[in-house]
């Protein structure tokens, strides 16, 4: 009897286990069809959890094969190098090609990246030696400026104090030559006209002050 039993128990896990297959099979189809990463591992999982019911389920285990190695094509198709290499087993034959194949694009892709970040890199310190040199030429140009319009300046105030000079230097010597013309005209009508025998030095005097 307890035999019985035990072999009643086996097929109802057996079964459970085909149930669950049948389901991630469903599951797998449904994940090739709309290639979605979700169904993918319901169906891995699927399988897995037949195979836990029933280590013997060969379909269980095919379909787990077919399951990792179909979600490992479609995360490569996308570019999931790590993804897909996590679907598969390094050390099976049946899947070093694929192994190798995933391995070599994603090397060669972190090789285009390094070389990306390097040119980036490479870019990026152009354009701060081109944002400082022209910063400094800027800087430059600018003091350049500024001496230029004080220099303006100083040459302006240079003039306006020369131009006042010469206005006073006029005035001064307009006051001087009337000074001199009146002193001429008093001493040329008064004291010279008064000395005896001066006639021919006034006129000289007053001739030297017309001209």
């Amino acid at each position: 009897v307890k035999q019985f039993q035990e072999a009643i128990k086996d097929y109802l896990k057996h079964r459970e286990s085909n149930v669950v297959v049948q389901h991630a099979k469903k599951t797998l189809s449904h994940a090739v069809s709309e290639d979605e990463y979700e169904s993918f591992s319901q169906a891995v999982s699927g399988f897995r959890q037949a195979l836990s019911l029933w280590d013997q389920n060969t379909l269980a285990r095919v379909g787990l094969e077919e399951a990792q190695v179909k979600f490992a094509q479609s995360a490569h198709r996308r570019g999931d190098f790590d993804l897909a290499l996590s679907q598969l087993q390094v050390n099976d034959t049946r899947h070093a090609e694929m192994v190798q194949t995933i391995q070599r694009e994603r090397n060669q892709r972190e090789t285009q990246r390094r070389r990306l970040r390097t040119i980036r890199f490479t870019a990026t310190s152009i354009v701060l030696s081109l944002v400082l040199l022209l910063s400094g030429a800027l800087l430059w140009v600018t003091n350049a400026e500024r001496r230029v319009v004080r220099q303006h300046e100083l040459v302006l105030q240079q003039y306006e104090l020369a131009v006042q000079q010469f206005n006073r230097a006029e005035q001064n010597f307009s006051q001087a030559r009337k000074a001199v013309d009146q002193m001429l005209s008093e001493v040329g009508q008064h004291e010279l006209a008064n000395t005896p025998h001066m006639e021919q030095v006034r006129k000289r005097l007053l001739e030297r002050a017309l001209n």
